[in-house]
């Protein structure tokens, strides 16, 4: 609307009108277009970024950020913020891709990389994007992608495939590694049981015997650190000193071990003294001073040897305790480092080199 004048004073008033429909309902329709667009964004968890090649400005979104823990305003919108973020190892093949589909050889860009946190940590990222705008000439302009969060579906695929190695070698050892002492073992115990072995191969025969036990042995150890490959410190920086040692309690519901163990702390000119339940072992314990360390099996019905620990500890005895178990879990012997009362964690079978040692 326009005044009319004449000689200076106001006499009408112009009016011009415009049909503005197609631009508010343009406008109207972008403006659609980006809520949708947000709110896809929004609910998918993916971060969007937009790369104008020609000025190498990248505008990344909220989420974009967000998802590595970064806040709007802590990451430049430029395309070096972006490479600063990716893991060195992976920077040459992101970037490799990303060449390949600005020269055409690729419809769409895709690639799984390693990004950095805020936090210092490294997650993995999914990237996939396309060009979408060229100048007259043919040249790429405007190049856009999405971000999704892939370290939790990484990481358990990863796991698996460890998994499914460990698995592997667990069926190796036990198949080959296992089975033979195994057979051995059987096989020489039949000629005994069957008086088939000669006075003069006895000796011969024993080192056998004692060479494939032994060889089960340590195949038994390699399938338990299969199984079991965290890493542990030893028990060593946390042994107690021990007084001279006199006399040996020895705890373990399998009277075979028990036996094994008595006749192997004879040797060594220690008395001992063997229980194969808990409950004596600690009455023993509370009615006697003469026990200077205590061998302990863990795995025990009914009582087993961690709720012997915690009853020694509630009754305030504090005599050494050396485990025993077969058991070379290292959950256990991070568990038996909680326990005062124990110096040190040995695997079966209990050898007479260990005892000789720790007495002497």
């Amino acid at each position: 609307m326009f005044p009319i004048k004449i000689d200076g004073k106001i006499s009408g008033i112009s009016v011009f009108s415009e049909d503005k429909t197609i631009e508010q309902t343009l406008i109207n329709s972008l403006k659609e277009s980006k809520f949708i667009h947000e709110f896809a964004m929004d609910v998918s968890d993916s971060g969007f970024w937009d790369w104008n090649l020609e000025t190498n400005e990248v505008v990344y979104s909220d989420i974009w950020k967000s998802m590595l823990g970064y806040a709007p305003h802590e990451i430049k919108n430029t395309y070096f913020s972006w490479e600063l973020l990716v893991h060195p190892d992976d920077l040459p093949n992101a970037l490799a891709e990303v060449k390949k589909h600005i020269n055409g050889e690729t419809k769409t860009y895709s690639v799984q990389k390693r990004m950095l946190c805020k936090d210092g940590s490294y997650k993995w990222i999914l990237a996939k994007g396309r060009i979408v705008t060229y100048d007259e000439k043919g040249k790429p302009k405007r190049f856009i992608g999405v971000h999704i969060d892939v370290d939790e579906v990484y990481n358990t695929r990863q796991e698996l495939k460890n998994k499914n190695l460990q698995l592997e070698k667990i069926a190796f050892i036990n198949a080959h590694k296992i089975r033979k002492p195994m057979a051995n073992i059987q096989g020489l115990t039949s000629i005994m049981k069957d008086k088939l072995v000669d006075e003069n191969e006895l000796n011969n025969y024993l080192t056998m015997l004692l060479e494939s036990i032994n060889e089960l042995n340590e195949q038994t150890n390699a399938l338990n650190n299969t199984i079991n490959k965290e890493e542990i410190k030893a028990l060593a920086d946390s042994r107690k000193a021990l007084n001279s040692i006199r006399n040996i309690l020895v705890l373990d519901d399998d009277p075979i071990n028990n036996y094994i163990a008595i006749k192997m702390i004879q040797k060594t000119g220690v008395s001992c003294v063997s229980f194969t339940k808990p409950s004596e072992a600690f009455d023993y314990l509370k009615a006697s001073n003469d026990v200077d360390l205590i061998l302990l099996d863990l795995n025990m019905p009914v009582y087993n040897g961690w709720e012997f620990l915690d009853n020694l500890e509630k009754a305030q005895i504090n005599t050494p305790v050396i485990i025993v178990s077969s058991s070379s879990n290292q959950k256990d012997k991070l568990r038996a480092k909680t326990y005062k009362n124990v110096c040190d964690y040995w695997i079966k079978p209990l050898k007479v080199e260990l005892l000789k040692n720790l007495i002497s």
